[in-house]
């Protein structure tokens, strides 16, 4: 199986960051209130066109009380 390129991994946690936000009732300026971030900032992560950073993405789980995990569209593997 071909692993999935850099460009549509970010597109994929990008839809999963508006999925996010459409599950708590939060628009984007609630989100940027919650985490500290812009709403441009938000709106890049949600259109794949910025990298999110391990203490970006622990704020914004925190705020959408989701998963790193799911947010980061990790698949669990069975041994």
């Amino acid at each position: 199986m071909p692993r999935e390129n850099y460009v549509a991994k970010q597109l994929r946690i990008g839809e999963r960051l508006t999925r996010a936000m459409a599950n708590a009732h939060m628009d984007r300026s609630e989100l940027a209130t919650l985490t500290g971030y812009c709403e441009a900032q938000i709106v890049r992560w949600e259109r794949g066109r910025a990298p999110l950073y391990p203490t970006e993405l622990i704020r914004l789980c925190h705020a959408l009380d989701v998963m790193p995990e799911w947010l980061l569209c990790w698949e669990r593997r069975g041994h």
